[in-house]
């Protein structure tokens, strides 16, 4: 229809050229027009519209009027049909609505669930550990808006400290320090994997509270120690042992002698509330109380004095310097001027800053120094990687040649008996008894040829045990004297204790019976440890070192002993109590209470 409209127009422009303001078709009022001058009235057309300028008429020839009124009829249908079409389906929806709602939070909870995953994969996160105890231990925690600039933090408070007191330089990383423990804590508890180590752990909150950032207020007349005073005024108002409070610059804004004050204030009673609260400060006597307090935790972000930079590594145990004048100095200040604003210190305040340095430079060289250890430890371990394989090659070649050696024998005496078996044959055939001789000669010969086999040992003789006799304590190499014999059991005299043992630990003891004696028979040890550590030995050399040293005990005469052996995977604890229930002066072992080291250490009993 609109294609038979726009013809129609088309033949009309033609047809009536000189009226024409310019040959185009277009719409107003939603009815097919043609722009003509205004001189065209007389063409009996309807016009619908006028430009601005009044020069050109928007017209509706008369032969298409009907066209257009048909043209709208349709569209009059179209859009009735429309509004049917959307009625109905308003309707279909209206009546799935309660299944719609539970499937569009299925799938809610589905996208989700994929972003956590994509969120986990994309930064190495992982789910945090549920602490049963109001405690916090981030492992190698790091801010994901950082992004690779980010250095992992480690921090672990709560428990016997729930209060954490973060000291430092300016933009040595406190701020940050903060925020991803508050960040890391409300992540955890929305359910989202946090980009951390493993040993990650985070108790659950019922509120947390932050107070974090200044926010000055121009038309509230707020300054910046008043917005932080409003924030904290609120958060002690609710803050209670099931809430995590992060308290950023505690004191900051106002004289710092008043604003310790508050600060000490603050952090004792967000001790006595029993709530977990992190707290970075620069004040010297807020420090000093955090070092002084057995229930606060010191830690400190560490800075490189050389580089004047920071390093954003969280030090725990540790106060942190402001560097303030070492900075100054380092930049260029006159020495006098930094000598002079040092003098203006107060003798206690000096100490303290001369104390954290000394803390923080043994602490640097302390982790210098166990960085060493490490290279070194990794340094033996693949040495001894190497020589075990050198070891086990050693073996394989020792194992090929003594193979090869047997293969040699096995073809030597093959031979020999192929030879043997045909000088016997001729022996049988033989006529004379000289040509017998002969034969045997050779057979002798040959028998000089065959490799010769070691002689078996000679029989142990047997020297039945009798009362009275000199005997060895097999396990010990103890000497004692047979007192009493049970069946297969014997009573033993030894440094003077009477022991029983089962004959087959015993055996007769070479000389003449040692004189009854309460003295020991073999040399006391000048020192004998109570205690041994075989962790880290292999099961033969634990085992060795076990026989050794229970033998110094039983000489020593002591009863009782501990063995160290760690928990791991329980394979050497398991072959140390096998091989205690088989030593005859053994009278009993177990495990050493928990605060004693539990199932790492054994307690044995002597006879």
């Amino acid at each position: 229809m609109v294609q038979e409209i726009q013809e129609t127009l088309r033949r009309f422009l033609e047809r009536n050229r000189e009226h024409v303001q310019d040959p185009v078709i277009t719409r107003r009022g939603g009815r097919y027009v043609v722009p003509l001058k205004t001189g065209a009235r007389s063409l009996g057309a309807v016009v619908h519209e006028t430009s601005g300028s009044g020069q050109t008429l928007f017209a509706e020839p008369a032969e298409a009027v009907a066209l257009n009124n048909r043209l709208r009829e349709v569209e009059d249908e179209i859009d009735r049909e429309k509004r049917r079409i959307l009625l109905e389906l308003t309707g279909l929806l209206l009546g799935a609505a309660e299944e719609i709602e539970e499937d569009l939070a299925v799938l809610a909870r589905i996208d989700g669930l994929y972003a956590r995953a994509r969120f986990a994969q994309s930064w190495n996160a992982v789910v945090p550990r549920f602490s049963g105890e109001p405690r916090v231990e981030l492992w190698e925690a790091r801010h994901p808006l950082l992004g690779d600039r980010a250095v992992p933090i480690s921090l672990s408070f709560g428990g016997e400290k729930p209060v954490v007191v973060i000291t430092g330089p300016n933009t040595g990383g406190k701020t940050v320090t903060l925020k991803t423990i508050g960040l890391f804590c409300a992540l955890f508890q929305a359910g989202v994997p946090v980009p951390a180590g493993a040993r990650t752990a985070l108790p659950v909150f019922e509120k947390i509270r932050t107070d974090i950032g200044e926010e000055q207020s121009i038309e509230q007349s707020l300054s910046t120690f008043s917005s932080h005073m409003r924030n904290i005024i609120g958060i002690l108002a609710e803050a209670d042992e099931r809430t995590l409070v992060i308290l950023d610059e505690l004191g900051a804004g106002t004289d710092p002698q008043e604003g310790a004050a508050l600060a000490l204030a603050i952090l004792e009673e967000l001790l006595g509330m029993g709530c977990l609260a992190a707290v970075a400060t620069h004040l010297t006597p807020v420090k000093l109380f955090a070092i002084a307090h057995p229930r606060i935790l010191s830690c400190s972000m560490e800075f490189d004095l050389e580089t004047l930079s920071p390093t954003y590594r969280v030090l725990q145990g540790v106060p942190g310097q402001s560097c303030a004048l070492i900075v100054a100095e380092r930049l260029g200040l006159p020495k006098d001027l930094v000598e002079r604003a040092r003098a203006k210190l107060s003798a206690g305040e000096i100490r303290a800053e001369e104390i954290i340095e000394e803390l923080a430079r043994e602490r640097a060289a302390a982790r210098k120094l166990r960085a060493n250890l490490e290279v070194e430890r990794e340094a033996l371990r693949k040495l001894r990687a190497e020589y075990e394989k050198r070891l086990q090659a050693l073996r394989e070649k020792k194992a090929a040649a003594l193979g090869k050696e047997l293969r040699r024998l096995e073809e030597e005496i093959r031979e020999a008996r192929r030879e043997l078996a045909e000088l016997i044959a001729r022996a049988r055939e033989a006529e004379t008894s000289a040509a017998r001789r002969e034969i045997l000669k050779k057979v002798e010969e040959l028998g000089e040829k065959l490799p010769k086999a070691a002689p078996p040992p000679p029989p142990r003789p047997k020297s039945p045990l009798r009362v009275g006799d000199p005997v060895r304590v097999l396990p010990s190499g103890a000497v004692g004297i047979l007192l009493e014999l049970n069946g297969e059991e014997a009573e033993v005299e030894v440094r003077g204790r009477r022991v029983t043992l089962p004959l087959s630990a015993l055996a007769p003891a070479e000389g003449p019976p040692p004189p009854p004696s309460r003295e020991p028979l073999l040399p006391i040890p000048q020192k004998v440890e109570l205690e041994i550590s075989v962790r880290g030995r292999t099961v033969e050399e634990a085992l060795r070192e076990v026989d050794l040293w229970l033998d110094r005990l039983l000489r020593a005469g002591i009863s009782s002993g501990r063995i160290v052996h760690g928990r791991g995977t329980g394979t050497l604890r398991k072959s140390i109590h096998e091989h205690l229930q088989r030593l005859p002066f053994v009278k009993g072992f177990h495990l050493a209470p928990p605060e004693e080291g539990g199932d790492g250490v054994t307690i044995v009993e002597l006879a």
